[in-house]
């Protein structure tokens, strides 16, 4: 039987790294990273099929003290390009082979959000990370849902994973 063929954006640190290997290892899913540098990401990702794509690169700016001379609009200016408009371009690129893999099998489109992007979160003052200024990641991860709810919605099995991989 032929494994299943995960696409991962993200997979070089935290949860896209343990996701990655989860599949690889776990699950037997033949796994494919997806690079910053756009060259080598299209090059590896435009042949054969893809039966699940998971978008997990992120970038935290309010965890780096090297970010404070930034201004806040700066930190979501830079926070959006890769949280949100990588991934829903990204994503949009990848169409064409998520429909041919959707023909042959399980499709599947994952799009890694975070408690942070949650608006009942941003109002439950008991809600861990309540008292922290992450409004660039926060206003990020809260954006990331809507593709996710709107590929739901065009008939792509999407998922939107805060804590877990659902599989």
């Amino acid at each position: 039987m032929t494994p299943q063929v995960a696409l991962i954006t993200g997979e070089n640190t935290g949860i896209g790294e343990a996701i990655a290997c989860s599949l690889a290892i776990d699950h037997g899913y033949h796994v494919i990273i997806g690079l910053r540098d756009l060259g080598a990401g299209y090059s590896v990702a435009k042949h054969g099929q893809r039966n699940v794509l998971l978008n997990s690169a992120a970038i935290f700016l309010e965890s780096d003290p090297r970010n404070a001379r930034l201004t806040v609009r700066q930190r979501i200016e830079q926070t959006f390009v890769p949280n949100v408009f990588g991934q829903a371009g990204f994503t949009e690129d990848m169409l064409p082979l998520l429909r041919k893999a959707g023909e042959t099998g399980v499709l599947r489109i994952v799009f890694v959000s975070s408690r942070l992007g949650s608006l009942a979160n941003a109002l439950d003052p008991n809600a861990p990370f309540y008292e922290n200024d992450f409004r660039s990641y926060n206003y990020s991860k809260a954006a990331l849902n809507m593709p996710a709810l709107n590929y739901d919605r065009m008939a792509w099995k999407t998922l939107i994973a805060p804590l877990r991989l659902f599989l």
